[in-house]
């Protein structure tokens, strides 16, 4: 029975091994941890977390010169509001809503909820389109006079099963250097003013524990 036991017990920690072992290996190879201030542990069971580390990844293999964030925490009204992942490039600045869900996706540009979809249970959500324009009015009065992008990148494990926005505003990750490299060709920003949009923004990011816990009390109330 001990053996049983303890074969089981191997087994499952070389399924674990195989499964994380990449994702481990990306997240040391990578500025995600710096940027973000996340842990490994957070990182691979955090499911918001490890949607929005694998857009930074995705950000970081493109070749143009550019600076990725994630995690800044922006000041409003009454409080904060956060922004899952901030790309700066020659061709604009990307204000990236992550949404690491999984199932059927459905939506309207103009509803206030979405709705994913997963075995016969539905689990509604506030439009992400609405929810990244409050982050770039808000980053707005921070970069004054800067235009900023809207993106909407969801996870590769849903389907956006009939999702109608505007082309190119709401895709998946897989489709997420495509996009980029294809505005490359226009280049707005220099390296040195990509550098300055990066420091000024530096400040917001890497917050405490005890910030993150008040946005998030802010969020629900």
């Amino acid at each position: 029975m001990d053996d049983i036991y303890l074969f089981l017990i191997g087994m499952v920690v070389i399924t674990l091994t195989v499964r994380f072992v990449p994702y481990i290996l990306m997240y040391n190879k990578s500025n995600y941890k710096v940027e973000s201030g996340v842990g490994l542990f957070k990182y691979l069971f955090d499911t918001g977390s490890f949607g929005e580390a694998l857009i930074f990844f995705e950000l970081e293999k493109l070749p143009m010169y550019s600076k990725v964030m994630t995690n800044l925490y922006i000041p409003t009204e009454d409080g904060t509001t956060e922004i899952d992942v901030l790309y700066i490039a020659p061709s604009g600045i990307y204000v990236i809503e992550s949404k690491n869900y999984s199932g059927w996706i459905f939506g309207d540009e103009k509803a206030r909820n979405w709705t994913a979809v997963i075995y016969k249970t539905k689990n509604k959500f506030l439009n992400p389109i609405w929810q990244n324009k409050k982050h770039i009015k808000y980053l707005s009065k921070v970069l004054v006079d800067v235009q900023l992008r809207s993106l909407i990148v969801f996870s590769e494990r849903c389907e956006l099963k009939r999702v109608n926005v505007e082309e190119g505003l709401v895709i998946k990750r897989g489709k997420l250097k495509k996009l980029i490299l294809k505005e490359s060709e226009k280049v707005i920003f220099s390296d040195q003013e990509i550098d300055e949009f990066y420091n000024k923004l530096k400040g917001y990011s890497n917050k405490s524990e005890e910030e993150k816990k008040l946005h998030i009390e802010q969020v629900r109330k």
